[in-house]
């Protein structure tokens, strides 16, 4: 009986110290990395995206993920997004990687201007002596997030500097026009020296002046060249109808 329970008291601490070595040998943070492939360069707020994980072992046992998740840093808020593959784990041999699906996110509006942490968090099981849980946490990556204003004068500021070219090749003849052109030049310059300050609200607004000044300057050359037409089709019909009466007139003395 003694014999028993010596064998008993034997296995049990067998197998505590079994469990200590499982904890040892759990998942090491060199023993993963991960490469991030997002839906676009940078976001602007309220913008959607999607990230794709790949996530490469170089645990020498198997491994069968169960969870993802992703903590995003907004710095005004902090939202997770958690990924259950515990119906259906997804298997990464010793040694191999597996990129999962997309994951869908949206920038909040309140998201801060700059490049953002994002961690992510990975669960499940690893098969040593038999399978047990491990937790794997990756470094910090980072997601760069752009403010509205930005959006909007990066889109402006394309359009802006079409006009402007556009309104320079035309070669301007009348004063005013060329004085509406200088002071959308003035704007644009403006703009872009805010822009490079990140003032971004600031600089859409001289963008919107620049614009407004191109506008008045085309819509007066514009005029100058209907006048010019005008007067160009009146000089005609002058012409014309001088030249009927010179006709009519000379016809009448061929007669006589």
């Amino acid at each position: 009986m003694r014999k028993i329970v010596f064998f008993l008291l034997v296995m049990l601490f067998s197998l505590m110290l079994l469990e200590e070595n499982i904890s040892v040998l759990a998942l090491e943070q060199d023993q993963g990395s991960i490469t991030l492939s997002w839906s676009k360069q940078s976001y602007y707020q309220g913008d959607d995206g999607a990230l794709a994980i790949t996530f490469s072992s170089q645990s020498p046992d198997e491994l069968k993920v169960e969870m993802i998740e992703i903590k995003f840093n907004w710095t005004t808020t902090q939202e997770t997004i958690t990924i259950d593959l515990s119906d259906n784990p997804i298997g990464i041999p010793s040694n191999d990687e597996n990129t999962f699906d997309p994951i869908l996110f949206q920038v909040p509006q309140n998201a801060t201007e700059g490049f953002q942490d994002v961690i992510i968090r990975i669960e499940g099981i690893q098969h040593g002596l038999w399978w047990y849980d491990f937790e794997w946490t990756s470094l910090p990556s980072k997601i760069e997030v752009k403010i509205d204003f930005q959006q909007l004068y990066s889109e402006l500021n394309l359009q802006t500097t079409n006009k402007l070219d556009e309104a320079l090749d035309a070669d301007y003849q009348i004063q005013e026009a060329k004085d509406f052109l200088d002071n959308a030049t003035l704007e644009y310059n403006l703009a872009t020296s805010l822009a490079n300050q990140r003032r971004w609200q600031e600089a859409v607004s001289h963008l919107q002046q620049s614009q407004e000044y191109l506008d008045q300057a085309q819509e007066i050359e514009q005029q100058l060249s209907v006048d010019e037409l005008t007067s160009a089709v009146a000089t005609i019909i002058v012409l014309v109808i001088i030249g009927l009466i010179v006709s009519i007139v000379l016809g009448r003395k061929s007669k006589n």
